[in-house]
């Protein structure tokens, strides 16, 4: 019983990274990161769409970096993202970097998709440390 305790906290804590390897969404996830990257990577771009942001009255004022070792906030970057997507595209065009997939309607299905999944598993993941004590860090979008 030990045993498969154990194996069931594996499976639901790496339940995230299973599932976008396993649902085939790298497509979604890597556009995701090269337009969060090309906005957070140059200081000059990051405070321009921060200034962007808050000129447009955005819900939120930043975007939030992509962490291949935080997986856990991978659901909070790619909520955040797809909650200021328009602000995301039309300051992508403002710089001559056109993100296509922003006008696609399936990618952007895929995306709505992919955050709400994640947004699911990490609830799943939450409840889980509050049964059991864990240690894992969890983010509310």
């Amino acid at each position: 019983v030990a045993q498969n305790s154990h194996l069931m906290k594996y499976c639901i804590v790496h339940q995230e990274n299973l599932c976008t390897k396993d649902l085939k969404m790298d497509n979604v996830i890597q556009i995701v990161i090269k337009a969060v990257n090309f906005i957070r990577a140059k200081r000059l771009n990051h405070r321009q769409f921060q200034e962007f942001l808050k000129s447009m009255d955005a819900d939120y004022g930043n975007i939030i970096y992509f962490s291949e070792v935080g997986w856990l906030s991978r659901g909070q970057m790619l909520k955040r993202f797809y909650d200021l997507r328009h602000e995301i595209k039309s300051f992508m065009v403002s710089k001559a970097k056109f993100v296509p997939e922003l006008d696609n309607e399936n990618w952007l299905t895929d995306l709505a998709f992919l955050v709400d999944l994640i947004a699911h598993l990490n609830e799943l993941t939450c409840v889980f440390k509050v049964k059991t004590n864990s240690s894992i860090q969890c983010f509310k979008p």
